[in-house]
């Protein structure tokens, strides 16, 4: 028994180091990106206390947007409140260790479902394969993925208690793993229907004691029902995010295809970025080999131990593909379902009893880990900044949505000539994609070699009928001197004010000037318009700090 713990504390230690290793520089940069980081720590940030916490959350679209938390996820914003409030008090940033951290917990509990499964040493292996996966790394890397680390550590612990219990049933392992349940969708809803997997569980092993087995179930069915009601209303309103999966959205074809991606970069995961295309290959190579992989744990498992893991492993996609079909956009949501997947390796793993069988399974164990170190770490150092990030995304699987964040940054970064190849080839894929005006704007007007009458030559020549667009012409209008135009252009551009999301009150703080530098007299009339919008979309200070450094000029 001490060996046993010993060779646990040394496996244990190894995989903390190979963590260290994977996300070291992103300890100590601790980035926060654009990609979400901003508007879920920038609100907490604001806080003095988490006294206005609560009163941003049911603010109703009142609050100013500096401080307007974006979802009710209480549990995922109250740890980045603490890592803000180690920041205020030792100046150093703590949000990437913590995810680190959380993740070695949840490791840690996947060792004890795996290990009850297989035995101690394979269920071993299997972890540290599963803590270095390199699909897991997106979640581990990025800030915001915090809400699925929370969700997984605590789906995890409750389906370890469940597993307990079958094994001795009592209600004390019961009560603990409803309250587990209960902290995970309180952290990220995506382990929602995770009772439904626990009734199939408890089902699937018989009748014996089946009434008090399944109290736990049931009784998570009432938190499940309410807060999926409550994140039902939440992601239908204005604060909820569009999925930019085109027109496929919400399609049978769309989930199967979702689901055949997330069953890929589980089991060949060699094409890894943080953002797919429908279209791609990999889609139909993951669901076929889906539907093989299944037959293949029915005939190794049988069917009852077979049904409840294959079941954990996609119950979290019935989510995405009724309501989200965001699988295209995020490998974090794997995290669950790839509890699943290892379940089911692991469970077939038992069955090599001979040596030469369990010689092979290790070296493979071993080669996997090993790859799996290196793979990581290359992924983990795109999520070192927003430009990294994008470019990766866009050179892996160059989707309408990468290829339009990739141009964005290289404009931003100087290479204007190549960020407007980009967005001419997005204009030419999908010139209907929202970003497309935005960042064949930017390229033009951010290039430094032309002058302002080349570049609005050049938009002229590759002109779309969109907000930034015009944006882009009034501002290059108004440094030739011609405020009337540059008035016109900015009126076009604030007729579609969902455009420009937070900058709204700098783009009609910009008009205002033009307006009046025109002469027109119409002004004031036109901007009281925006000045009645709720604060969070107008910016009263925004606006003010804009139409100042323009007056100053």
């Amino acid at each position: 028994m001490k060996a046993k713990r010993v060779h646990q504390t040394a496996a244990f230690l190894a995989i903390a180091v190979a963590l260290a290793v994977v996300h070291g520089r992103l300890v100590v940069e601790d980035p926060l990106l654009a990609r979400d980081d901003l508007s879920l720590v920038g609100p907490l940030q604001r806080m003095p206390s988490l006294s206005l916490y609560w009163k941003s959350v049911f603010a109703m679209g009142e609050m100013p947007a500096e401080v307007l938390v974006l979802d009710f996820q209480p549990l995922r914003d109250l740890s980045l409140f603490v890592d803000v409030l180690l920041q205020r008090h030792l100046g150093v940033g703590t949000f990437h260790l913590s995810n680190v951290l959380l993740w070695l917990c949840g490791c840690l509990l996947v060792y004890r479902i795996l290990s009850r499964l297989s035995d101690e040493y394979l269920g071993l292996g299997w972890t540290a394969v599963f803590a270095l996966h390199p699909a897991f790394s997106n979640a581990v890397a990025w800030v915001s993925a915090r809400k699925h680390l929370l969700a997984f550590d605590f789906i995890a612990l409750a389906t370890l208690l469940l597993i307990r219990q079958s094994d001795r049933p009592g209600w004390k392992d019961g009560v603990k793993g409803g309250l587990a349940y209960l902290l995970s969708i309180l952290s990220q809803p995506i382990t929602l229907l995770w009772p439904v997997w626990a009734a199939a569980h408890v089902c699937l092993q018989g009748t014996k004691d089946l009434a008090r087995r399944l109290l736990v179930p049931v009784a998570c069915g009432v938190p499940m029902v309410a807060l999926g009601v409550v994140n039902y209303i939440g992601y239908s309103g204005a604060q909820s995010r569009g999925k930019l999966v085109g027109d496929v959205e919400g399609t049978l074809g769309v989930a199967l295809l979702a689901l055949g991606r997330a069953f890929a970069n589980l089991a060949f995961p060699v094409s890894l970025a943080t953002s797919y295309y429908p279209g791609s290959p990999l889609n139909l190579v993951g669901l076929v080999s889906l539907g093989l992989f299944g037959a293949a744990a029915v005939k190794l498992l049988g069917p009852k131990d077979a049904t409840r893991w294959l079941l954990l492993m996609l119950i979290p996609h019935l989510l995405l593909s009724v309501k989200m079909s965001n699988i295209f956009l995020f490998d974090s949501y794997l995290l669950t379902g790839g509890l699943g997947f290892f379940a089911v390796l692991a469970s077939a793993s038992r069955l090599l009893s001979s040596g030469r069988s369990r010689q092979v399974l290790w070296a493979a164990l071993v080669v996997l880990s090993v790859a799996g170190l290196f793979a990581s770490r290359s992924i983990a150092q795109t999520w070192r900044s927003e430009a990294a990030l994008w470019a990766h995304a866009a050179k892996v699987e160059p989707t309408p949505n990468a290829i339009a964040k990739h141009a964005y940054y290289l404009a931003q970064e100087g290479h204007t000539d190549e960020a407007f190849r980009m967005a001419l080839r997005l204009k030419e894929w999908s010139p209907g994609h929202p970003e497309c005006g935005l960042v064949l704007a930017n390229a033009v007007f951010l290039d430094a070699r032309r002058s302002p009458a080349q570049k609005l030559e050049l938009l002229d020549a590759n002109w779309l009928e969109d907000p930034w667009m015009h944006e882009r012409a009034g501002l290059l209008s108004a440094q030739l001197g011609d405020f009337s135009k540059a008035a016109s252009h900015l009126r076009q551009a604030v007729r579609n004010p969902e455009a420009f999301r937070g900058e709204l009150a700098v783009v009609v703080a910009e008009g205002f000037f033009f307006c009046e530098r025109s002469g027109a007299q119409d002004c004031a009339a036109a901007l009281d318009r925006w000045k009645s919008l709720p604060e969070r979309q107008f910016s009263t200070a925004a606006f003010e700090s804009r139409l100042a450094a323009l007056r100053g000029r």
